[in-house]
C-alpha cells in the first residue's frame, strides 16, 4: 500500500482513539472472534476469520468504535465491505489484481478459468468503522426508545490483498426497541453509501433487521436474543441478503456473548460464529449488531 494512502488513514486512527482514550473509564470494551463459511452462490468456497476490538460509551449520545484483524481465503469470489464479505460477480473474480473481467477497470477472475480453490489466507488490518446515535425519543422508564445514527467505515484495509475496497462508506439508519411483558422487540433501517472502487461498482442500499431479546435467564445470568436481517443486491446480478440469527450473552460487569447465523439466501455466507467477552458498563443498544 502507498504511503499516499497511509498518512490520512494513520491521522483517522489517531483522531478516533484520543477521544476513546480520554473516556475509556465510563464504556464497554469487547474483544469479539468471528468465522464465517460459504460459498456464497459463487460456487466457489470462501472462509473468513475475523478479531474485533471494540469501544462503546454512553447512551442517550452513544460513540462506538471498532478495528478488525482479518484472515481471509478464497479472496478472488468475495470482497471485503463494511457489511463483511459481500460476493462477487463472475466477471469481477480475482479482485483489483485479476485481468480478465468487463468491469470498471478491468480485473477479475472467471470461474471458466480454472482458479485455484485452495488459495492461501491473506491476512491484515479491517476497516476501522466509526459511529455515532443520538437517542431521538423514550429510554429511561418509557416502554420504548428510537434512535438516529450515523456510521463511517473509513479504508484502513489492504485493497490490494481484497481485505477491503480501499473506499469510504457511510451508513445512516433509524433503530427502536418496545419493551414487552418479559422481552423487548428490536429492528431497525439503515441506508447504506458504499464507495466504489476503480474495477467494481457497488449500490448503495438498504438494510433492515428485526428481533426480540428475553429478560434476564437462569437466575438472571443470561439473556437469549434472536434477529432476521437483510440487505439489497450490493453487485449487480448477486442477488440480496437474507440470515436468521441467534444470540446468547451474560449479564454483570464481566459479560460474554455468542451468537449463530445463518444464511437464508445465496447471497449471504452459509454460516457465522461468534464469540465474544466485554468489561465495564453495558450500553442500551438494541440491534443484532452486538454480535457482529
Amino acid at each position: 500500500m502507498s504511503s499516499r494512502h497511509n498518512l490520512p488513514r494513520i491521522m483517522t486512527l489517531l483522531l478516533v482513539c484520543f477521544p476513546m482514550a480520554t473516556t475509556l473509564a465510563g464504556g464497554e470494551v469487547s474483544f469479539l472472534g468471528a468465522y464465517n463459511s460459504g460459498d456464497y452462490g459463487t460456487g466457489v468456497d470462501s472462509d473468513s476469520q475475523s478479531y474485533t476490538l471494540r469501544y462503546v460509551s454512553g447512551d442517550a449520545f452513544q460513540f462506538r468504535v471498532e478495528l478488525p484483524m482479518l484472515r481471509v481465503r478464497s479472496t478472488y469470489g468475495v470482497l471485503q465491505t463494511g457489511f463483511g464479505s459481500t460476493p462477487l460477480d463472475e466477471d469481477h473474480h480475482g479482485g483489483p489484481m485479476g485481468g480478465h473481467g468487463t468491469g470498471h477497470g478491468g480485473g477479475g477472475m472467471k470461474l471458466d478459468e480454472d482458479p485455484v480453490i485452495d488459495s492461501p489466507w491473506n491476512t491484515g488490518i479491517g476497516d476501522l468503522r466509526v459511529s455515532a446515535s443520538k437517542r431521538l425519543m423514550g429510554g429511561g422508564v418509557k416502554l420504548f426508545r428510537l434512535d438516529a445514527g450515523l456510521e463511517l467505515k473509513v479504508p484502513s484495509a489492504d485493497e490490494e490483498q481484497n481485505l477491503g475496497t480501499g473506499e469510504w462508506d457511510t451508513r445512516v439508519a433509524l433503530s427502536g426497541a418496545y419493551r414487552f411483558w418479559s422481552a423487548t422487540g428490536f429492528g431497525g433501517l439503515g441506508y447504506n453509501s458504499l464507495g466504489d472502487p476503480e474495477w467494481v461498482e457497488l449500490k448503495d442500499v438498504l438494510d433492515a433487521h428485526i428481533g426480540i431479546e428475553s429478560d434476564p435467564l437462569a437466575g438472571g445470568r443470561v439473556t437469549l436474543s434472536g434477529w432476521i436481517e437483510g440487505r439489497e443486491e450490493v453487485v449487480e446480478g448477486v442477488g440480496s441478503h437474507a440470515a436468521i440469527g441467534v444470540g446468547l450473552q451474560g449479564t454483570g460487569r464481566w459479560r460474554w456473548r455468542g451468537a449463530l447465523v445463518a444464511g437464508l439466501s445465496a447471497a449471504a455466507q452459509d454460516y457465522s460464529l461468534v464469540f465474544g467477552v466485554s468489561y465495564g458498563l453495558s450500553p442500551k443498544a438494541w440491534n443484532k449488531g452486538l454480535y457482529r
